[in-house]
């Protein structure tokens, strides 16, 4: 039985009530008067309730990597896009993860129009489980297996909506964290949901200030959150953050840039040097290849011949593009990833092969380029040193200079 033929079954217990019950007029006027009103409000609060929560069987699903410069695991894909309500639904993103990782922790957060709805932290080889308020779902993470070796990571989050969810609580904040066991940054993913029926994007982008769409044009080379909150503080909307966090790429593809401003395609030309000095066991004397093609993954090796056996150092990698500077430090024998600045692309170290012999030795990067950069960030500096842990000394010193070869207009 539904509700509208239980609240009208209720109705017709009262007309019964009152053709066979002697009652004083008066008293029964009153009483029965509050008993239709308050069958009356039960009756338009139901259907409004069930008018909510029907509206939103589906709820869209958008994502974004909210690590730092630092973070070891680049969160690059998100599936899926959508979730039913009422259904249990496995979350996945996947990164590249820079270094082998024995141990994390991880930390779970969602909040929505009311505030923070569940906060939940654990040892991220465990699956947990974390529950809603009131009965309106849950969230569980799903345990991962280490040590993790460098490469493709998922991160997995199961997730449980009650179908009779509450139109407010549709719209929500969910950010997964993980931090491994010597303090790193391991990983960051934020997860924002909305009704599918919503405003799409065009809609919102719509209704922002005109100057909004200039200024991200503009300031898009400082990287996406700075960039949004430098165009918050010049240009004062309501929930400026939340609308640009949600829009930035659909504006950034909107930006119509002129002749010289990007380069497609083609390729960057290298310039390189031995920059170390006389206290360098190792000097570089060749470099190939000369040229990284735009859009793709290039293996740059620097040659030259050390003076001493190396067993083990770490190195440091400073990469300059336009107004951005970036540093990054790891271990000589190992391999790491690190992501460029402003979204240019990724430099993968490739680690040492240790014991390296005294003699000839081999120094390689991996440089992946964005298939579209902007010309001023073309032209850069990648400064590479190395040392040597057992004579604590310097090891090699290599800058390569970048330059753009053509630009193309788009």
């Amino acid at each position: 039985m539904s509700w509208d033929q239980s609240i009208d079954s209720a109705h017709a217990y009262y007309v019964h009530l009152h053709t066979q019950v002697f009652l004083c007029p008066p008293v029964f006027f009153f009483f029965s008067t509050l008993f239709l009103e308050v069958l009356a409000t039960m009756k338009s609060t139901i259907v409004a309730l069930v008018a909510s929560t029907a509206a939103a069987k589906d709820l869209a699903l958008t994502w974004k990597d909210c690590g730092g410069a630092g973070t070891k695991t680049k969160i690059t894909s998100f599936s899926p896009s959508t979730i039913t309500l009422g259904q249990k639904t496995t979350l996945t993103g996947k990164g590249d993860l820079s270094e082998q990782v024995t141990g994390a922790n991880f930390d779970l957060m969602m909040t929505g129009a009311t505030g923070q709805l569940l906060h939940c932290s654990g040892d991220a080889s465990v699956t947990k489980s974390c529950n809603l308020p009131l009965g309106t779902g849950s969230l569980t993470f799903e345990g991962m297996s280490f040590p993790i070796a460098p490469g493709s990571v998922p991160v997995n989050v199961d997730i449980k909506l009650s179908s009779l969810l509450p139109g407010p609580l549709t719209k929500t904040k969910t950010i997964t964290k993980a931090t491994a066991k010597n303090g790193d940054d391991l990983f960051c993913m934020e997860i924002d949901s909305a009704s599918a029926t919503e405003e799409n994007d065009d809609d919102l982008i719509n209704k922002l200030p005109p100057l909004v769409g200039k200024l991200v044009c503009e300031l898009a080379e400082k990287g996406e959150q700075p960039a949004i909150n430098a165009i918050c503080s010049k240009v004062h909307f309501p929930d400026c953050q939340g609308l640009l966090q949600k829009v930035f790429d659909k504006l950034l593809q909107k930006c119509q840039p002129s002749g010289s401003d990007f380069v497609e395609g083609g390729n960057l030309n290298l310039a390189w040097s031995d920059c170390g000095d006389s206290s360098f066991h190792a000097k570089v004397n060749a470099l190939a290849p000369t040229t990284l093609p735009i859009g793709k993954t290039t293996t740059v090796t620097g040659s030259g011949n050390t003076d001493e056996q190396v067993t083990a150092g770490g190195f440091q990698i400073t990469a300059k593009f336009g107004p951005v500077t970036e540093h990054y430090s790891g271990d000589v024998c190992a391999k790491k990833v690190f992501h460029l600045p402003a979204f240019l692309g990724s430099i993968t170290w490739n680690g040492l092969t240790c014991p390296v012999a005294k003699g000839s030795v081999s120094v390689g990067v991996d440089v992946q380029l964005a298939s579209i950069i902007p010309a001023k960030l073309a032209k850069g500096d990648i400064l590479i040193k190395a040392s040597d842990a057992s004579s604590n000394g310097n090891l090699i010193c290599l800058d390569i200079k970048t330059s753009g070869a053509q630009t193309v207009v788009v």
